[in-house]
């Protein structure tokens, strides 16, 4: 049986959260879809911190783990994996895990931004509208009404949650491999394997 950790436990929450995702997307709450992935994102953020912090305890000496706790989550992964061949900061992994600690940074430390003012509408049948003008006729029926939603939903949705949960499996599955950490990180396979084989439809806001 594999030992749990927090960094087990928090995927396993992202994948609970990645379904509540899909299954509002397929409602049509772009809000609740929104807010899930944003959720997403954090834990991915905190995963990868995690696991780098959990192999440095493991590999390095109690100063080198005291000053490199210091710096940013790419950086640890970088000098980490240094202590093989070392990830190339231009490509993969170090690319996830650069983009990831980007948009953990943006969602945990927000800036002011211009509020959008765009507006989606969508039917109780699912038809969606966009970018409506005074004369555009609104579909019949219950409406559910969306106001500075284009740019969230384009960059936080289940499609994107998923597609970003299958780049951090595998980061991790990569320095498990590349430090030979046999014993570790099992889960980290057997999810990559589950989540791989759930497919989502590309809807008019992804982008």
């Amino acid at each position: 049986m594999n030992k749990r950790t927090i960094s087990n436990l928090l995927m396993e929450q992202a994948k609970d959260c990645l379904s509540l995702a899909i299954k509002q997307r397929e409602l049509g709450d772009i809000n609740k879809e929104v807010q899930i992935a944003i959720n997403i994102h954090l834990l991915l953020g905190i995963i990868l911190e995690g696991i780098i912090n959990e192999i440095g305890e493991n590999c390095l000496d109690a100063w080198t783990l005291k000053e490199l706790e210091k710096g940013s989550t790419p950086l640890k992964w970088r000098m980490i994996s240094g202590l093989k061949n070392g990830f190339n900061p231009s490509s993969e992994p170090m690319q996830t895990i650069r983009e990831i600690q980007k948009i953990r940074n943006k969602i945990a430390h927000p800036k002011s931004e211009n509020q959008e003012t765009d507006t989606i509408v969508i039917s109780e049948i699912g038809e969606i509208k966009r970018h409506l003008n005074d004369e555009d006729l609104l579909p019949a029926g219950d409406l559910k009404l969306y106001i500075g939603f284009e740019k969230l939903v384009a960059e936080y949705n289940a499609r994107i949650s998923l597609f970003n949960m299958i780049r951090v499996l595998k980061a991790i599955i990569e320095i498990k491999e590349l430090l030979k950490l046999d014993d570790k990180f099992e889960w980290s396979l057997l999810m990559l394997k589950e989540i791989s084989e759930i497919k989502i439809v590309k809807n008019e806001f992804d982008k």
